[in-house]
């Protein structure tokens, strides 16, 4: 099997892993969309969309580690736009990011950069620091 043509047998299968949750993140954009939409149209439009990201993935061989790389290229541009476009329920957080400080805004920011880029150690730092940041914060407010 491993002479066939397209089809490897041995590598990293974290290169899959990635693809699927890829998909899965996709998915979940699509799922908030769908119980945020505001007719039945958009809601089985987006709970199709769902649908056809998961059909999508179950067809690409596990074996074909190009095929996985590109599915994976091409979910991660179908999902970036929908990362930028807020739901209503990011709407209603816009008012506590507005008390944030500027310290804990730019770690938001960088957190949600890390994320997205899937850096765990990077995450687990960031989030280390919102703690500390959060602790001199609230001494010196209350002393």
């Amino acid at each position: 099997m491993d002479d066939q043509p397209g089809r490897t047998m041995d590598y990293d299968p974290m290169v899959y892993d990635v693809m699927r949750e890829t998909a899965a993140r996709l998915r979940g954009a699509y799922i908030a969309r769908e119980r945020a939409a505001g007719t039945e149209a958009d809601q089985q439009r987006w709970a199709q969309a769902n649908l056809d990201v998961w059909t999508e993935v179950e067809a690409v061989d596990v074996y074909d580690e190009d095929a996985v790389r590109a599915k994976t290229a091409e979910l991660r541009e179908r999902l970036r736009p929908l990362l930028d476009e807020p739901l209503p329920e990011d709407v209603a957080r816009a008012a506590e990011w507005d008390r944030l400080s500027d310290e804990k805004k730019a770690l938001a920011a960088a957190l949600a950069a890390a994320m997205n880029r899937g850096d765990v150690a990077e995450v687990e730092r960031l989030r280390e620091q919102w703690f500390t940041v959060d602790v001199m914060e609230r001494c010196d407010r209350d002393g």
